[in-house]
């Protein structure tokens, strides 16, 4: 299976098309969003790159391959616009024997875990700072921000391949970075 986890989107327009297209490019099968979707809510448009319901849409779009949880900038109104379940603070799927854990970051994180075993995965956003960390055999992995990087770093996703394989990509669907598990 191929999973995209991506985060922080923050309403920006643009980079919720390119996570569109980077579904499509890399044939993903389900899309992680791990919070802080829309940010400035559903109802106004900011800029052409700052529209809530431009981004809402587009979300909606891929709502049947959308599994999410809810950020520290997402409101509970925010549900009723979006197709797909986005409340919950941390899910969880297990691909082969490892349980991969997801959450936004600002309740479970690498100084938080939730009860891990060895060789499972925590994904968490929320810091806008990619970070592949690995503490007494539990992973803790950040795909960074889809739209909001902060400190220089790159716009993008990871992509999660049989749950063995974590690629960090940009936007554009540059690999940048990987990590291969047992």
């Amino acid at each position: 299976m191929k999973i995209i986890a991506a985060g922080d989107l923050h309403g920006h327009t643009t980079q919720a098309k390119q996570l569109v297209e980077a579904v499509e490019r890399e044939g993903a099968d389900k899309v992680i969003l791990l919070g802080d979707m829309l940010y400035q809510g559903v109802y106004g448009k900011i800029t052409e790159d700052f529209s809530g319901p431009d981004t809402k849409d587009i979300l909606n779009s891929l709502a049947d391959k959308i599994i999410a949880v809810r950020g520290n900038c997402d409101a509970e109104v925010h549900q009723e616009f979006l197709h797909y379940p986005m409340m919950a603070d941390i899910g969880v799927l297990v691909e082969g024997t490892r349980a991969i854990y997801f959450t936004h970051g600002h309740l479970y994180n690498q100084h938080s875990l939730p009860a891990m075993a060895e060789g499972d995965v925590l994904l968490q956003g929320h810091t806008h700072i990619p970070a592949w960390v690995c503490t007494d055999g539990r992973y803790v992995f950040n795909p960074g921000s889809m739209a909001a990087d902060k400190e220089g770093n790159i716009k993008g996703y990871l992509l999660i391949e049989d749950g063995k394989t974590f690629i960090w990509k940009t936007m554009e669907g540059e690999e940048y970075h990987r990590e291969e598990l047992k």
